[in-house]
């Protein structure tokens, strides 16, 4: 159990047309998170040069020209209901993530990660 607030992160690696970047906007209204035995709370979205939170630990381009969008959150678990207990976060973007060109995501993504506590 970490003591709050408990930061964590996902990286997602989003591929573009050339010259393409996301918008930033439509990042925070596309981007839903759940949680089971947790409260998690979205911090910051930060994306590809803008990205300051643990950058140390950004991965080595593995897809060419994906762009990262690092999601900053806050995970708690330590409330009585949640002590101890292992559970699912789940992270999606809807179809309004778009980037500069006008592109949309075709369909909802999403991952599922589960956790110790």
């Amino acid at each position: 159990m970490c003591e709050a607030p408990c930061y964590g992160f996902f990286d997602i690696h989003a591929v573009l047309a050339p010259g393409a970047s996301l918008v930033p906007a439509s990042i925070y209204s596309s981007l839903s998170l759940s949680a089971d035995n947790a409260t998690v709370t979205p911090v910051a979205c930060q994306t590809g040069e803008s990205i300051t939170f643990m950058a140390s630990e950004l991965p080595p381009e593995t897809i060419p020209g994906a762009q990262v969008i690092r999601v900053v959150v806050d995970i708690d678990n330590s409330s009585a209901p949640f002590n101890d207990k292992s559970g699912k976060i789940s992270l999606s973007f809807n179809t309004s993530l778009r980037d500069t060109f006008g592109n949309h995501l075709p369909e909802q993504w999403g991952i599922d990660v589960y956790t110790t506590n």
